[in-house]
């Protein structure tokens, strides 16, 4: 891990209580700010009144597809810069080529290993400075 992630402010979006519990947990022992939503509606009305600093989001969530929140967030002049990175239990080089071409930055398959997800987040970061 390269870039210090401390104090980065990131929103995490799945449907998975375990998952979310999971992820915000690794974040925060990081340093990281962190807020989690199950649902994709009330993620984006946070994010439209809230600066985060890097959004990841599942792939699969109930309400949407991650492809389609990734496009959604896009469209959403707070997140036109945003970085996002998707989580997805698909390992395939054209999902990963789909989810960049609907705008996201990168993507991290699941299940997640926490050191792999702390690289990950700083990796994205460190780029898209």
């Amino acid at each position: 891990m390269s870039k210090n992630i401390k104090h980065t402010r990131i929103l995490v979006i799945d449907d998975s209580r375990f998952i979310l519990a999971m992820v915000e947990d690794v974040l925060v022992r990081a340093g990281c700010e962190v807020v989690c939503f199950e649902g994709s509606v009330e993620a984006i009305s946070y994010v439209r009144k809230h600066t985060v600093d890097l959004v990841i989001i599942d792939d699969n969530l109930s309400e949407m597809d991650g492809k389609r929140m990734v496009k959604k967030l896009r469209q959403s002049p707070c997140c036109v810069d945003t970085p996002i990175l998707v989580m997805t239990s698909d390992k395939s080089e054209a999902e990963k080529n789909q989810f960049k071409k609907h705008g996201a930055n990168g993507s991290i398959l699941k299940p997640l290993d926490p050191t792999k997800l702390l690289t990950a987040v700083s990796s994205i970061l460190e780029e898209c400075v």
